[in-house]
């Protein structure tokens, strides 16, 4: 992480020095051997998403080592992610570079929590999605699934809970990281679709 980040209090700061002591995602990315291939969304307000399929222009391939996948959908979909984001980007575009520098630990990759969490958050997801047709200012249309992403917050919660553990963060940074920016997050308008 090469930028400075943008940090309120000690809080953020423990939080920081505990997630910056483990390598990128960028160690994941596939070599010459088989990959596994993820989409991270671009853009969204308060939340990230990360999810198997592209359905649209503004997720971003990701291709992984293979058995990478769910550990990555889990880490880029967590509050954890989010708090990061906020943190060294601009606030506004998930870019490559912001995704490849997110640390995650070995020891969560060696963890199978995260195939059993990422599967449970993609179907729930899909769960509370919605399709529509979105008309363009040229007069095309094309078709939309929006997530409702808000919906799935305790299953984020059990993400953020376990990625604790190998962060080792405390009791008081687990709460902060669940409940961060919680008030924007789910609080009026939080039944608002995060756009595909």
């Amino acid at each position: 992480m090469s930028t400075f980040p943008k940090l309120g209090r000690a809080l953020d700061a423990a939080i920081l020095t505990r997630v910056k002591a483990h390598g990128g995602i960028a160690r994941l990315l596939a070599g010459k051997t088989g990959s596994e291939t993820v989409f991270y969304h671009s853009g969204g307000r308060y939340f990230r998403k990360c999810i198997r399929e592209q359905i649209s222009p503004e997720y971003k391939q990701l291709d992984l080592r293979n058995g990478a996948g769910t550990a990555v959908i889990s880490m880029l979909s967590s509050s954890l992610y989010y708090w990061l984001w906020i943190a060294i980007s601009d606030c506004y575009h998930v870019t490559k570079r912001d995704v490849e520098a997110a640390p995650i630990p070995d020891s969560f990759l060696e963890d199978d929590s995260h195939k059993h969490l990422a599967t449970m958050l993609l179907a729930d997801l899909h769960r509370h999605s919605v399709k529509r047709i979105r008309r363009r200012a040229d007069g095309s249309q094309r078709e939309e699934i929006n997530f409702y992403v808000g919906e799935s917050k305790p299953i984020l919660d059990e993400i953020d809970t376990v990625l604790a553990g190998h962060y080792g963060f405390t009791e008081e940074e687990l709460d902060f990281i669940v409940n961060y920016d919680i008030k924007y997050r789910l609080g009026r308008g939080a039944g608002d679709a995060e756009e595909a």
